[in-house]
């Protein structure tokens, strides 16, 4: 998790400092070379490329959309039951046909919950979030 955050963060601020090199150029040069240019080695930040898209993340949009409705049905449940959203939950059965595995760690810690699991479904999105208390 802590790597996570840490190339997250590199990949912001060597976005950010491109998009403000043709305003700040000074600036940008500076924070360029301070923090960037030995991961990178762009001899200056105005020669660098464009930040791009990897595409080992093209089902972001698809694990995504499932996380979401598995949060909203899981927050549906604790204001029904008149719980704190920090409320633990024993269990979540999540029935989708894509694999959210990448996101079950922030899923779990999100909704408190003890478990996740996971069955296979038929349709892209989530068909079904059975939450047990």
């Amino acid at each position: 998790e802590k790597e996570s955050a840490q190339v997250t963060i590199t990949r912001c601020l060597g976005a950010l400092v491109r998009l403000f090199a043709p305003f700040t150029p000074f600036i940008s040069e500076e924070v360029y070379h301070k923090y960037l240019h030995a991961q990178e080695g762009f001899a200056s930040v105005h020669v660098s490329g464009w930040p791009t898209v990897p595409k080992k993340y093209d089902a972001a949009d698809k694990i995504g959309a499932v996380v979401v409705e598995a949060l909203a049905a899981v927050r549906k449940h604790k204001s029904e039951k008149k719980l704190s959203m920090k409320a633990p939950i024993k269990q979540i059965l999540l029935e989708t046909d894509v694999d959210v595995t990448p996101a079950l760690a922030d899923l779990q810690s999100t909704t408190s919950a003890q478990a996740i699991e996971l069955k296979k479904g038929t349709k892209d999105v989530l068909v079904q979030t059975t939450i047990q208390d």
